[in-house]
């Protein structure tokens, strides 16, 4: 007899067992977002972890900042003020010690000679 229901509820248990688990799906990731700033023609002192030179840009919103990072594909080069269209995308599980977005230039608008 304990044959008869082990013989009937061990299929059902390994049944059981062999289900696949629901999974919780991934929420979305967040898409790069563009913006243009202005890069003025020098860098600037400032501060990050020890004394460095930084650009110095204005976003969109009129606020003038420091810059700490780099922006993938620009060659910044003193003596010149740009307009330029810049990405930005967080960085999926980053270093401790580096930035959690990540900047691309998307496009040069301007380029001039400071006076």
């Amino acid at each position: 007899m304990k044959m008869k229901l082990l013989s009937l509820f061990l299929p059902l248990v390994l049944a059981a067992c062999a289900a696949p688990t629901p999974t919780t799906p991934e929420p979305p990731k967040p898409t790069a977002t563009a913006e243009v700033w202005a890069i003025a023609s020098q860098y600037k002192d400032c501060t990050g972890v020890g004394p460095m030179k930084c650009m110095y840009v204005t976003k969109p919103n009129g606020k003038q900042e420091f810059f700490y990072g780099s922006i993938q594909g620009f060659n910044y080069q003193e003596g010149y003020e740009y307009q330029v269209e810049v990405a930005s995308a967080p960085v999926a599980n980053p270093p401790a010690d580096g930035s959690s977005i990540r900047y691309t230039l998307v496009k040069i608008i301007s380029q001039k000679k400071a006076k």
